[in-house]
C-alpha cells in the first residue's frame, strides 16, 4: 500500500461525521437519495460496478485501497460506500488524486 494518509483522515472524518453510508444497501439507497459521491475499493467486482454507476447520479470514484486495507485504516470494511456531503466529497477526491 502506498502512503494513502490524507484519504484514510478524509474518510474517517466522513465516517465520524456519519456522511459515509457503507455497505451495498446503504449505498444504494443513500445515492438514489442524491448523495453526491460513490466510492468503491479497488477489489470491487465488475457486478458492483455496475450496480453502483447505476444508481450513481453525481461522481464515482474508485479508491486506491482494497476493503481490508479500508478496514484497517478506519475500521470498517466495505467495497461500496456514498459521501453525503459536497465538501467531504471534494476532500476525498482530492485526497485521490494527490496519491495518485
Amino acid at each position: 500500500m502506498t502512503d494513502n494518509r490524507k484519504l484514510i483522515g478524509a474518510l474517517a472524518i466522513a465516517r465520524k461525521a456519519g456522511k459515509l453510508k457503507h455497505g451495498a444497501d446503504a449505498a444504494i439507497e443513500a445515492l438514489e437519495k442524491g448523495a453526491p459521491l460513490a466510492v468503491v475499493t479497488s477489489d470491487c467486482s465488475e457486478r458492483t460496478l455496475r450496480h453502483t454507476k447505476a444508481a450513481c447520479k453525481g461522481e464515482l470514484l474508485q479508491l486506491p485501497l482494497t476493503q481490508h486495507e479500508v478496514q484497517a485504516a478506519i475500521g470498517v470494511r466495505f467495497v461500496t460506500a456514498a459521501v453525503q456531503d459536497e465538501n467531504l466529497m471534494q476532500l476525498i477526491r482530492l485526497s485521490v488524486n494527490e496519491e495518485a
